[in-house]
């Protein structure tokens, strides 16, 4: 009995033809990110390769992707705030976080950062569309800053946001 191996995916072919057999009715694009959703998630593709699908015969709607939603109702499911931070660390740790949000947000369309702000007593506020994310990111200082301490709260059924605290 021999087991199914898994699908090769060749690197060379573009996004738009992995895309174009998969494009079914009821497909949804966000005129946002021009994420695309099918198969019962959203899934990110090139604006450039958008213009390359053929859309004919198929019925294809345009929605916002629920990040995208989060982002212009002003709602997060993560929130991740920093205390104490130094001078000395506050350029690596704000890069720390951006290049983590962007990593994130390669991987999956909808894990995304949605601010970063300074709040008036020097402490820095992060909010995301993940609450996951959130608890990522505050780990991975933890990781790179032995100094820092961590608190993670989750909050109860069906709010689903998580509040991260680092400490320095």
């Amino acid at each position: 009995m021999q087991t199914e191996r898994p699908q090769f995916v060749n690197k060379n072919i573009g996004r738009n033809e992995r895309f174009m057999g998969k494009l079914k009715k009821g497909t949804l694009i966000c005129p946002v990110c021009f994420s695309i959703f099918f198969d019962k998630q959203w899934h990110h593709i090139l604006k450039k390769d958008l213009k390359k699908i053929d859309f004919k015969n198929k019925d294809i709607k345009f929605q916002k992707c629920l990040a995208d939603e989060m982002i212009e109702k002003g709602l997060f499911e993560g929130e991740l705030i920093i205390n104490n931070l130094s001078k000395k660390y506050e350029a690596e740790i704000l890069h720390l976080i951006a290049s983590f949000g962007s990593k994130a947000k390669l991987r999956d369309s909808q894990d995304r950062i949605i601010k970063i702000e300074k709040q008036k007593d020097g402490s820095h506020r992060i909010l995301t569309t993940e609450n996951q994310l959130a608890v990522r990111i505050g780990k991975k200082i933890v990781s790179a800053h032995k100094k820092a301490k961590i608190e993670i709260h989750h909050s109860k059924e069906p709010y689903e946001v998580s509040r991260v605290v680092v400490s320095f």
